[in-house]
């Protein structure tokens, strides 16, 4: 099943919501901060990831989901 402009739109604003709430206590921050230097992602990973969110196109996720879950390619096995 696709996406749709108003689930692209909700995933959008609740990323958004949190971003912000994560940097609410300065405990958090801090943490956050020094999680993304320690990864190499630098210190203003969470504005670049949030600009990277808002500006995604529904076609483009739509084209990922496609390739990733395409079913014809998967096979499940059950070992019990």
């Amino acid at each position: 099943k696709k996406l749709t402009e108003n689930d692209l739109n909700i995933l959008k604003e609740r990323t958004k919501k949190y971003e912000i709430f994560k940097k609410e206590r300065k405990s958090d921050r801090c943490f956050s901060l020094g999680l993304y230097e320690f990864l190499g992602l630098g210190f203003d990973y969470s504005e670049k990831y949030l600009e990277y969110v808002l500006n995604m196109k529904l076609s483009d996720i739509n084209l990922e989901i496609e390739n990733l879950l395409c079913l014809d390619k998967f096979v499940i096995s059950i070992v019990e």
